[in-house]
C-alpha cells in the first residue's frame, strides 16, 4: 500500500507516455501502471491495447486482466474481434473477465460463440463464469456447452454454469 501512492501520485504523468514513440518504454510505463488502482492507470491501460505494436496491446491486455479492480474498460471488448490476432483476443477475454456491464458480456458471447479458436472460446467461457444469470451469458454458454466442437470449450462452458 505504501508502494502504491508515489505510483498513484504519477499516474497522470505515466498515463501520458503511453503513446511514447519508443515501444519498449511504453511497455515499461504499462508495467507501472498495472499496479496501481488509479483511474487514470486503467484508462490509459485500455488506450495502449489498441496499439499498433501487437507486443504493447498484448501486455496492456495481460495488465488489465492482472488488475485488481473491476473496473476493465469495456473498450476492451473491441478487442475481441476475429481480426485482431489471437493472442490479443486471448488476452481481451481475460481482461473482461473482471470488467463490468453488458457490452463486456455481449463481446464475451460472441467470442464464445463464433471465434475461430477453441482457446479463445474457452477463455470467453471462463470469462463469463459467475454470470449466467445474464440472459445473454447463459445462452452462449449453454449453446457452447452443447454445441462446441472442441471439448475443452464444452468443459468450461459447463463449469462456468456452475457444473463442475
Amino acid at each position: 500500500a505504501a508502494a502504491e501512492a508515489p505510483v498513484r501520485a504519477l499516474a497522470p504523468a505515466l498515463a501520458a507516455l503511453v503513446t511514447h514513440g519508443d515501444a519498449s518504454i511504453r511497455r515499461r510505463v504499462m508495467a507501472v501502471l498495472a499496479r496501481t488502482d488509479a483511474p487514470e492507470a486503467a484508462e490509459a491501460l485500455a488506450r495502449a491495447a489498441g496499439d499498433d505494436d501487437p507486443s504493447v496491446s498484448e501486455d496492456a491486455l495481460t495488465a488489465l486482466a492482472a488488475r485488481a479492480t473491476g473496473e476493465t474498460p469495456a473498450s476492451v471488448a473491441q478487442h475481441l474481434d476475429a481480426t485482431a490476432p489471437w493472442e490479443t483476443r486471448l488476452r481481451a477475454a481475460q481482461a473482461l473477465a473482471r470488467a463490468g456491464g453488458g457490452e463486456a458480456v455481449q463481446a464475451l458471447a460472441r467470442a464464445l460463440t463464433a471465434d475461430p479458436l477453441s482457446l479463445v472460446r474457452a477463455a470467453a467461457a471462463r470469462s463469463l463464469a459467475g454470470r449466467a444469470g445474464d440472459p445473454a451469458a447463459r445462452s452462449a454458454l449453454e449453446r457452447a456447452r452443447r454445441e462446441d466442437v472442441d471439448a475443452a470449450v464444452r468443459e468450461a462452458a459447463e463449469a462456468a454454469l456452475g457444473g463442475r
